[in-house]
């Protein structure tokens, strides 16, 4: 991993208007790419169903680090792959 691609505990928890839009939108796209629902993350991750639902639909989520760190282990992917914009 480059050292340009770690982000940090300080960038997770500053997620602004924009790095939330991608947030979401790399996690619906892993979401579909994955063919995994939001009930069957949130079993895999053991949150309610609810806050995936959430962590999607809400303008501003704030999800924490280790919120966040769960899901990418159980997606299969890094933090970076979350919260930074990815290229299709």
């Amino acid at each position: 991993m480059n050292t340009t691609d770690v982000i940090t505990e300080k960038e997770i928890k500053s997620l602004n208007a924009q790095n939330t839009k991608t947030f979401k939108r790399n996690l619906s796209a892993l979401l579909r790419e994955k063919k995994i629902t939001q009930n069957e993350l949130a079993i895999r991750v053991g949150i309610d169903k609810q806050y995936i639902n959430y962590l999607l639909r809400h303008p501003n989520p704030n999800p924490k680090m280790e919120t966040l760190g769960k899901i990418a282990d159980r997606l299969g992917v890094t933090l970076q792959d979350l919260v930074k914009e990815r290229t299709y």
